[in-house]
């Protein structure tokens, strides 16, 4: 039995078909080869098998094939590597708002320790020696006020800068949750489109690289993973349908179940709650997830990405709780003002108490004290770095305020006291502050037994203290970092290496597919020479 007269013809413009699709999609590839997120193309060819109801019964007569076809274009993507990207990138990104959050911080204790409090200290030791040799001397005294008053207009200085640095901080995470927003919407949106034309029979390639894209923004903000299911549409046709969801979140149910950010065109929305900016929040909105309720509060479960790294170096106060169950991982801008505030708060309170004078009776014994504070609240309350002021009582007078000694005065022969204002222990006891070791704790009144323990130490060892925290902190985020970006790099690499376009490859594509191209359509010029040989010369016996 003879294959049909024009099967070869079919085969042939089959093979031409193909090969100019594999030429235009190798076209398409080369002048993509500069564009983000584009993934390489191919076309996915099959071979059309030979299909006769009579063949069963064939013995030796095996069918010839109808040639090749192809089901169209297709991305070049490793779905493995994207998870492992989108894993990875979640944990770069926290450690990239953490670090530079956190450089932020060290510009300022930086200048803290080495030429800003640190050196005013000393400054203050050396007034108050000079002092020391001239007690109740109101000149002298003068220059030791300026110098104390240097010390409380540089805490209230940095805590200013620290206060600029928190406010920046929660701009950006503002920005970033409205990014996040706008990302769930857009991909939802994409969701739609894609699903209509690949109802049309369209792949929709191009929209597929730009959700991808989005997708992989998106995990830098959370800790996300995708999640692939089909819709039939009828005819035995299913497409695809794409549900994001947070991993970070679930209900705490058994199995737990995982927050739901979008599902097909449906997409949650988040909001921002700054409304007390010592426990920043991030809420659900929007819900279209019936396990999550609007308005519930997901900060806390936030782990990874952006958005955590943002709410860590906001809210973590570590010790500065107000229990003992505290996390020191991620020390946050609350810790570091705590500290300064500590650190102010303890030095006033020292001077303030060294200052107070004791008051005497005729026969030396003690009867009572005077307070006379050196340094006080603006406004009252607990003194902190943003208020500390030199105190009214000490600013306004003209005369000498420090108290130069807390002896009893010497009763004379005529029993009048004897004048003690060149005495200075009290002033030597002043400097001896700045040697004396007390224990810091998180409480700014009288420490309690269920108080936080901070730091042992004198309060220039203190500041160096909170100096080397900070620093430490920085090596350890950074070290994070690196170890993270490195590993990303690595899969994003390998993720490249597959998906992106190489000009020397789609070169040899194009060397590849013209020949086939040619050979096509050489087949073509020959099966109809074959059949011209067929219609015009067979028959014609001597000729």
């Amino acid at each position: 039995m003879l294959r049909p007269t024009f099967s070869g013809f079919q085969v042939a413009k089959r093979g031409l078909s193909v090969s100019q699709k594999l030429l235009d999609v190798t076209g398409q590839n080369i002048t993509n080869i500069n564009t983000d997120g584009y993934t390489r193309q191919r076309v996915d060819l099959y071979s059309i098998a030979y299909s006769s109801g009579t063949s069963q019964y064939a013995l030796y007569n095996g069918g010839i094939g109808r040639g090749v076809g192809d089901t169209g274009a297709s991305q070049i993507r490793d779905p493995f590597l994207d998870i492992r990207y989108r894993n990875e990138v979640a944990k770069v990104g926290k450690q990239n708002v953490m670090g530079e959050a956190l450089s932020d911080l060290e510009n300022i204790f930086g200048e803290i320790s080495k030429d800003g409090l640190d050196n005013q200290f000393s400054k203050m030791i050396s007034q108050l020696q000079a002092l020391s040799a001239t007690p109740s001397d109101p000149v002298i005294e003068g220059v030791v006020k300026t110098a104390a008053s240097m010390i409380t207009q540089l805490f209230n200085h940095y805590s200013k800068q620290l206060d600029t640095v928190k406010e920046q901080q929660i701009t950006y995470l503002e920005d970033g949750v409205n990014e996040t927003n706008k990302i769930l919407a857009e991909i939802a949106d994409l969701n739609k489109q894609i699903k209509d034309q690949n109802i049309h029979g369209d792949k929709a390639l191009e929209l597929n690289d730009r959700r991808n894209t989005l997708i992989d923004e998106l995990a830098t903000y959370m800790n996300i993973e995708v999640k692939r299911s089909s819709e039939a549409i009828g005819n035995g046709r299913e497409v695809e349908v794409l549900s994001i969801i947070a991993k970070d979140i679930n209900d705490g149910g058994t199995p737990p179940k995982n927050l739901v950010l979008i599902d097909g065109k449906d997409f949650a929305q988040i909001k921002l709650d700054k409304s007390d900016n010592t426990n920043i929040k991030i809420t659900l909105e929007n819900s279209i997830d019936a396990n999550f309720a609007d308005g519930l509060e997901i900060s806390s479960k936030l782990e990874q990405g952006q958005l955590s790294g943002y709410l860590s170096f906001l809210n973590n106060k570590a010790e500065f709780t107000n229990d003992t169950n505290y996390s020191t991982k991620d020390r946050g801008i609350q810790y570091y003002e705590g500290m300064l505030d500590k650190l102010a708060n303890t030095f006033a309170d020292m001077f303030n108490n060294a200052n107070r004078k004791t008051l005497y009776d005729a026969s030396g014994n003690v009867t009572g004290y005077e307070d006379k504070p050196l340094f006080e609240a603006e406004g009252g309350g607990p003194i902190t770095a943003s208020n500390i002021k030199i105190s009214d009582a000490w600013k306004n007078t003209t005369e000498s305020y420090i108290t130069n000694t807390n002896k009893a005065p010497v009763i004379g022969p005529d029993g009048t006291p004897a004048d003690n204002s060149a005495a200075n222990d009290n002033i030597m006891n002043m400097i001896s502050l700045f040697n004396k070791k007390v224990n810091f704790t998180n409480d700014f009144t009288t420490p309690t037994a269920g108080s936080n323990f901070l730091f042992n130490g004198t309060i220039q060892e203190c500041l160096s203290f909170t100096s080397s925290t900070l620093d430490l902190q920085i090596s350890n985020t950074n070290s994070l970092y690196e170890s993270y970006g490195e590993t990303l790099v690595a899969i994003d690499t390998s993720r490249a290496a597959i998906s992106s376009v190489s000009l020397d490859e789609e070169g040899i594509n194009l060397l590849t597919y013209n020949k086939s191209y040619s050979a096509a359509a050489r087949l073509m010029t020959t099966l109809d020479e074959a059949l011209n040989t067929l219609i015009n010369n067979t028959g014609r016996v001597g000729l």
